[in-house]
């Protein structure tokens, strides 16, 4: 049953196809012919006026009638014209009193013009009009002959044959006959390859088998923990699944066909409807929830037809990113520390082996000073174990470049900000300092080679400072300084600053970047919007 009416739908296609080739041959076609026919006419009038005209203006013709004498030398030149001329079988030449003095049927000049149509060209008209004349039925165009005087002569007229106009229009429908048939076999050819390749363009599936994989798609979709959300070219939501909904608070009827700005315009999507360019894990905000935002670009071919939003808001997701963007920091800072450490047990055990006990001992003891005068104080001020982790990695590492690093007397922050999250705080502390000491290994001089950290926070507010004396930023690179993939660097670079940037996105928070070439930068995070529930 289901075969029959697979190839009774193939049918309807192919009838449907051929009906509307027919339709649209007979609107367009008859629209056409008409408009060609009616332009041939208009040509053929325009060209019997414009002949009669110059004629009337030619001096030959002039002096013909002014002598009252037939010129048989013009007179052979406008036997010729009428020869090559396709669409002027007559022209006549005629006095006030509508004698010939010219014709191509020489017999007829000295007679009198015939067709009683010349009436008004005696009265100085030129026009068109239709008469029977000694040769047929013609198309006639009149113009009246002015002397040099001022003072009408007599009159030219130029016509063809209405026979002959007849054979140009049934020219022009016996070709538009042959295309409306070449056409209408094309069209039927090319319905029947288009129903035999429409199961082809299918898949190989039928209608109704169709319709079960959109539906099975549909509840894949649907069981997702992700909310996916689909939109057109112009910003539309076209689709949205139940996560979607769930998230937004809202049924599919509020969503589907709004507009994503009217829905959520914190998602910022016009950048991607407009350049194509995918961004992966946005943080945006949603009714005080914070989820991860991916926005990809869709196409077909080379054509932009839409965009893609994918929102995680599950606490795996979160702890994923904290490792991504986090453990790197914290795995560097562990690393530079051992390092260290493991460059200091080389020092002492060279003393043991050389029996220098004595500066084995000494050593140890600077060691220890060292170590309490830095890491007690940084300990005591930074209460939160994993960036004051952080922080010692990255003193080991400037001790290691010859760096000096000082953290002010002012800093403190607690076990848990209120402010960021321990993440955040990576982030944005990890990467200000990686480029403070990227600028600073950049001099290729002897000055002054430092790091200055301060990160401070209390019931009004959070500050994080670094300040560098390195290489300094141009006025150009700190125009695209948050751009991200952009850097002076190299390629493969150019994400710290944009990290920093989204992560301040996320609450409202501020940056202020001050740099000199060859002297240094400084920058400062000012962030005074507490965390929800802080």
């Amino acid at each position: 049953m289901l075969k029959l009416n697979s190839i009774s739908l193939m049918t309807k296609v192919t009838v449907g196809n051929i009906l509307l080739v027919s339709l649209v041959l007979l609107l367009t076609l008859g629209i056409t012919l008409q408009y060609s026919i009616s332009r041939t006419e208009r040509r053929i009038e325009e060209n019997l006026l414009s002949s009669a005209m110059t004629l009337s203006e030619t001096p030959a013709v002039i002096g013909m009638l002014e002598r009252r004498q037939v010129d048989h030398e013009f007179s052979d030149l406008l036997d010729y014209m009428i020869s090559v001329t396709k669409e002027l079988d007559v022209i006549t030449i005629a006095d006030m009193d509508s004698k010939r003095y010219f014709h191509p049927n020489k017999t007829q000049i000295g007679n009198y013009f015939v067709g009683g149509d010349e009436g008004r060209v005696l009265q100085g008209e030129h026009y068109l009009s239709y008469a029977e004349g000694t040769i047929g039925y013609q198309r006639r165009a009149f113009c009246p002959i002015y002397g040099t005087d001022g003072k009408q002569l007599g009159f030219v007229m130029a016509s063809t044959l209405v026979s002959n106009i007849d054979s140009m229009r049934w020219e022009i429908i016996r070709i538009y006959a042959a295309v409306a048939f070449f056409t209408l076999f094309i069209g039927i050819m090319v319905s029947s390859v288009l129903t035999q390749n429409i199961k082809l363009s299918l898949l190989g599936y039928e209608p109704s088998k169709l319709a079960q994989i959109f539906l099975a798609r549909e509840d894949l979709l649907n069981v997702l923990n992700d909310g996916i959300i689909s939109v057109n070219s112009t910003g539309e939501i076209v689709l949205a699944n139940y996560a979607a909904t769930s998230i937004l608070g809202l049924t599919p009827d509020d969503i589907v066909s709004k507009n994503i700005t009217d829905i959520l315009p914190e998602l910022k999507l016009e950048a991607v409807l407009k350049d194509g360019e995918p961004q992966h894990n946005r943080e945006v905000i949603i009714s005080n929830n914070t989820y991860l935002c991916d926005k990809l670009p869709v196409s077909r071919g080379k054509r932009s037809i839409g965009a893609a939003v994918i929102l995680k808001d599950k606490s795996d997701a979160t702890r994923l990113a904290e490792q991504l963007t986090g453990s790197r920091q914290i795995i560097n800072a562990l690393r530079a520390n051992t390092h260290e450490f493991m460059n200091r047990l080389h020092v002492i055990m060279g003393f043991l082996h050389t029996n220098q006990t004595d500066e084995a001992r000494n050593y140890i003891q600077n060691i220890c000073m060292l170590q309490t005068r830095t890491i007690k104080p940084l300990l005591d001020r930074i209460l939160n174990p994993t960036i004051a982790a952080l922080i010692l990695g990255k003193i080991s590492r400037t001790r290691e470049l010859d760096i000096e690093f000082d953290m002010l007397s002012g800093s403190f922050l607690p076990r848990h900000s209120s402010y960021l999250s321990t993440q955040s705080l990576v982030t944005i502390t990890g990467n200000l300092l990686d480029n403070a000491i990227e600028a600073v290994q950049g001099r290729d001089d002897s000055g002054l080679r430092m790091i200055t950290l301060q990160i401070r926070e209390n019931e009004t507010c959070l500050l994080i400072s670094v300040d560098d004396t390195g290489i300094g930023i141009s006025p150009q690179a700190q125009e695209q300084l948050f751009i991200r993939g952009y850097s002076t660097k190299g390629s493969g670079r150019g994400l710290g600053m944009g990290l920093i940037k989204d992560a301040l996105d996320a609450c409202h928070g501020d940056i202020e970047v001050e740099s000199e070439l060859d002297m240094g930068t400084s920058i400062v995070i000012t962030i005074k919007d507490k965390r929800p529930g802080m």
